[in-house]
């Protein structure tokens, strides 16, 4: 697990026991919509390799409130149908989805749904 270009943590073991190693007791900065923190999982099997982002939270709910990394939380989302007169459900240019998603943060929604389609990768790393 990387940070900052810094390894943190590794695992080691067969693919059906993983053990996570520290390299050091650290303060893992949380995930959330104001501060989207993440953190670059390394996967490797042979010569095999693989990146991938993730992120550290704590979801749950208590007493009929969603927590987001022990703080209440009220979700605003919109149903995103990715829709453009231009190109129908194909987005016309490569930034198309990031200012949909940059308006949609702006008018102030936290969470963001998608039906009926599955989008590509940056999508969701947008989120």
């Amino acid at each position: 697990v990387f940070s900052a270009q810094r390894i943190i943590a590794t695992a080691t073991g067969p693919c059906c026991e993983m053990h996570l190693h520290m390299e050091e007791e650290l303060k893992l900065k949380p995930w959330s919509p104001e501060a989207p923190h993440l953190y670059e999982l390394r996967l490797f099997l042979g010569d095999a390799s693989e990146r991938r982002p993730f992120a550290w939270r704590q979801l749950e709910i208590s007493e009929g409130r969603v927590l987001l990394n022990g703080e209440a939380i009220f979700m605003h989302g919109v149903l995103y149908q990715g829709y453009w007169p231009e190109s129908l459900l194909t987005p016309p240019d490569a930034a198309a989805v990031e200012r949909d998603l940059r308006a949609i943060k702006a008018c102030g929604f936290n969470t963001v749904r998608v039906h009926a389609v599955v989008m590509d990768a940056n999508f969701y790393s947008l989120c």
